[in-house]
């Protein structure tokens, strides 16, 4: 946790900077209060209630500030605080009842703090912003001007140009041709790795080019279902096997299938989750089949259907292999034969983007616009972003942390976001983070402004 402190003074309009002394300060005014008992630890004023901010406490984990008050009543029955964010017409009140300190805690950056009593003597109330030390400061800063931030692929501009051939047993050799926008495939790249398998094959971005392979296989109107189903085996199978440890530098990397697709390879994870996802738009219910040290997907099929299969909800899921050739609809390799499987969705989970852009007002370029999206097929459960300005030691200079509540698949929502801006003389850098479920979802920064 990284603390300021600073002292204030309300009704008699002093405000003393404060660096590591405060506590001897007040020591020392609990000694010498013109009347107060020598060695008491509650300054005791007669012209009515006091109250010193002592400390200003910023939780890097919650993102969060406690403001602690010194607290003297005086000839006064109470203080009232009045809490109000940024720009708000109004806020919550809690009331100062006895003296002592007192600890306003979970508060965000940005947030003002009003004191009153009602009590003649208190000459005017002074207000406090959250995350400084010296009152509103909110002066226009132009390198926040027009900053964004954005996970969002923009489909425009250069493409990965893929030419696919392989042979279809029976058949002959079939070709396709996709374009990839080189922004989808280093927003997958950017993307965290979640030990979910529906994470990688349910995000909307990737459909787009997913179904463009189904597409070209169900137009093969001279094969029937089945055949179209194997036809899409052979496509994934004549792909490239190679280990995780190679192409990514350290094992459990799982792909997206714009990912699979671009590099036109991928291990039998990569491979699995491919399939899965050409399958699913198809129209076929699809599993992925965990095996010790293995992944392969099943395909949801009835009695007709020959080869090893596993149930679940009383429905037949038939083996599939992705990374050799030749293998069919319900073949398994031996070495897998008889192995305890493991089936888990390939769809079915959200997948959080944001678009997060400040604009200009009579604050100065503090608030944002927050824009975040589902791209997912799930909802997303407890949804919560945060906003940070980070210093060059990597610590939070100033941030707020929002939740957002629950987001349907497909859907988006818009927030209107107060930041404290940091001090003109400080470098920083922004920096958004998104969470679902207490799972990080994506995280973007910028350079230092």
């Amino acid at each position: 946790m990284n603390r300021r402190r600073f002292i204030g003074m309300v009704g008699g309009g002093i405000a003393v900077g404060a660096a590591g002394c405060v506590e001897e300060l007040l020591e020392q005014s609990a000694g010498d209060n013109g009347g107060g008992e020598s060695g008491s630890s509650t300054p005791v004023f007669e012209t009515g209630p006091q109250v010193q901010l002592v400390s200003e406490a910023f939780d890097t984990e919650t993102l969060a500030y406690d403001v602690t008050l010194e607290v003297a009543l005086g000839a006064g029955e109470h203080v009232t605080v009045t809490v109000t964010e940024l720009g708000a017409d109004s806020g919550s009140t809690e009331r100062l009842a006895t003296d002592g300190r007192h600890v306003l805690d979970g508060l965000r950056a940005g947030m003002q703090l009003e004191f009153d009593a009602p009590n003649e003597h208190v000459q005017a109330p002074i207000m406090h912003t959250v995350g400084t030390t010296a009152g509103v400061t909110l002066e226009g800063q132009e390198r926040l001007s027009g900053l964004s931030v954005s996970s969002v692929p923009d489909l425009s501009g250069e493409t990965y140009d893929r030419h696919y051939e392989w042979e279809f047993p029976g058949h002959g050799r079939y070709q396709a041709q996709l374009s990839i926008p080189k922004s989808l495939f280093e927003y997958c790249q950017d993307r965290p790795r979640l030990s979910k398998y529906g994470f990688y094959g349910g995000d909307a971005f990737n459909d787009v080019y997913v179904e463009r392979v189904a597409d070209l296989i169900d137009e093969q109107t001279g094969l029937s279902k089945t055949e179209r189903v194997n036809l899409a085996i052979s496509f994934v199978q004549s792909l490239e096997y190679t280990s995780d440890s190679v192409t990514a530098g350290y094992d459990e990397y799982q792909r997206y299938p714009v990912e699979t697709l671009v590099e036109q390879g991928g291990d039998c994870e990569d491979t699995a989750i491919l399939l899965g996802s050409i399958l699913k738009e198809l129209g076929y219910g699809v599993r992925g089949v965990l095996v010790p040290g293995h992944m392969a997907i099943a395909v949801k099929g009835d009695e007709s259907v020959s080869g090893t299969y596993y149930t679940e909800g009383g429905s037949r899921y038939y083996y599939i292999e992705t990374t050799g050739e030749g293998w069919q609809v319900g073949d398994i390799p031996d070495a897998h034969r008889g192995e305890e499987a493991r089936l888990v969705p390939l769809s079915g989970y959200p997948c959080l983007n944001f678009s997060l852009g400040s604009f200009d007002d009579t604050r100065g370029a503090g608030p944002f616009i927050y824009t975040v999206q589902n791209s997912g097929d799930a909802v997303a459960r407890d949804v919560r972003f945060d906003i940070e300005f980070v210093g060059s030691a990597e610590q939070t200079v100033t941030g707020t942390r929002l939740r957002v509540g629950s987001l349907g698949a497909g859907e988006s929502t818009q927030e209107v976001v107060p930041v404290l801006p940091p001090e003109k003389s400080v470098s920083v850098k922004l920096r958004h983070s998104i969470y679902h479920d207490g799972e990080l979802h994506t995280a973007h920064e910028t350079d230092y402004l």
